[in-house]
């Protein structure tokens, strides 16, 4: 009985530890869509040629889909959660084609490489490198980006807004991980300190399929990477109160944004993520899915489609009337702040 509890403890360790399990599809890899092979599309290309090198499957390479009728002035840039990939969000990226966007999902640094001795070296900072990497692409296709992203995601979604704000016309967030909860930050310090992965306690191997290498290294960048938004893009407030200055942070962001929020979640603080909806300085919209309901942080964004083989009913049964509501809301917010005249970026920003 004993041993039978510890295994069920161990389980659940890992799953906080992940953030949340990987939720892949059990269909085949779609075509990357690309009508032309314009200077867009070139820099595209070197960011899959950089992936290949690595030996990245397939499935899991970045994605970028433009409408049928040409490129969009606006782009999503969509970006995963941790030990997940472009494929868990490729059933959102349909959709937002579909509204004749541009998408662009991206494969974060120490995801589904082949050598996963090497994720061990990977940090916040290479994140947000590839975000920069990102934004070359989109701003060559068009003057206007959503920053999209589920969990960890998330966090780099607003780490973008606030880099370039000029160029945000929307913020589209699932469960951002702002701010772990005690157990997976602790699984994070642990698997920093020791190397461990919780590919050992689950007892299999990665297979660069649907088991990805769950690396304690990075569990912890992802609290990194929060301590790291707050430092480097909080300012001080006016304030006649010399003795206790406040800092603002979220309420610097003007872009319409969209939180789905699952209150049910093992991996990241809701109340923190409230916090930051709450400030923030633009039109604003939220669904927030109940403590007792099935929705939770490892399928908030997942529909039918993107069911994990092992769990094909995890998803989240709303997910139709979610984007409806995501849809109609960047409709009305991006229509009304149309024209954004801004140049192409010719390299990253060297500032964060």
């Amino acid at each position: 009985m004993l041993k039978n509890h510890m295994h069920k403890y161990i389980l659940l360790l890992v799953c906080f530890l992940s953030l949340a399990l990987p939720t892949w599809a059990s269909q085949s890899n779609t075509e990357i869509q690309i009508p032309t092979q314009n200077a867009c599309h070139k820099k595209f290309q070197r960011l899959i040629e950089n992936k290949i090198k690595l030996e990245v499957p397939s499935k899991h390479l970045p994605r970028l889909s433009i409408p049928e009728n040409g490129p969009s002035k606006v782009t999503v840039i969509l970006i995963h959660g941790l030990f997940e990939s472009p494929y868990f969000l490729r059933r959102v990226g349909e959709r937002l084609r579909a509204q004749h966007y541009n998408t662009l999902s991206i494969l974060l640094p120490g995801q589904w490489e082949k050598n996963a001795v090497s994720t061990h070296k990977i940090s916040f900072s290479h994140w947000l490198d590839e975000l920069d990497q990102a934004m070359l692409i989109a701003s060559c296709l068009g003057p206007s980006v959503v920053f999209a992203g589920h969990s960890l995601g998330g966090a780099i979604a607003l780490a973008g807004a606030l880099k370039y704000p000029d160029y945000t016309a929307g913020l589209l967030l699932w469960a951002p991980a702002l701010k772990l909860k005690p157990l997976p930050t602790v699984g994070g310090l642990i698997g920093a300190m020791t190397g461990m992965s919780g590919n050992l306690f689950l007892g299999k191997r990665p297979d660069m399929d649907e088991v990805p290498y769950y690396s304690g290294t990075q569990a912890n960048e992802v609290r990194r990477l929060g301590k790291y938004i707050i430092a480097r893009y909080a300012i001080k407030s006016p304030s006649k109160e010399k003795s206790h200055p406040r800092k603002i942070l979220y309420e610097t962001i003007k872009a319409p944004t969209f939180l789905v929020l699952p209150m049910n979640d093992p991996a990241i603080q809701p109340n923190a993520t409230l916090s930051m909806y709450n400030s923030l300085g633009g039109e604003k919209k939220m669904i927030l899915y109940a403590r007792d309901s099935d929705v939770w942080h490892g399928n908030v964004a997942k529909s039918v489609l993107d069911a994990y083989k092992v769990a094909p009913s995890d998803v989240n049964k709303n997910f139709d009337d979610m984007m409806d509501q995501i849809e109609g809301f960047f409709y009305q917010q991006i229509n009304a702040n149309a024209g954004n005249p801004l140049r192409e970026l010719d390299e990253p920003s060297s500032t964060r």
